[in-house]
């Protein structure tokens, strides 16, 4: 076999096997079907009521928190620190 004809072959086998392009853009009506999708998609009162109740919770826990960092006293070092007495050439 001539190694033109190798190469031939070769190259036939690899041009049948080649990877479909990946477009680059999604495909037309795309964005239509997924508002679709997302419309029919309802929340019942439950869903609501948690949703409602959850942010209610966290924005109380948040003022608590608030409230009890502001009325706390501060606290004493754990670890005193030294106070330093420095010579001052200016006073002899």
């Amino acid at each position: 076999m001539k190694p033109e004809e190798r190469w031939q072959k070769t190259a036939s086998r690899f041009r049948k096997h080649l990877p479909e392009p990946v477009p680059e853009t999604a495909p037309h009506g795309f964005a239509t079907r997924v508002a679709a999708l997302a419309d029919l998609k309802k929340t019942t009162p439950l869903i609501l009521r948690l949703r409602a109740w959850s942010l209610g919770t966290a924005a109380a826990s948040g003022l608590a928190l608030i409230l009890l960092l502001s009325l706390r006293e501060p606290q004493k070092q754990f670890l005193p620190v030294p106070e330093l007495n420095l010579p001052n050439p200016a006073k002899p």
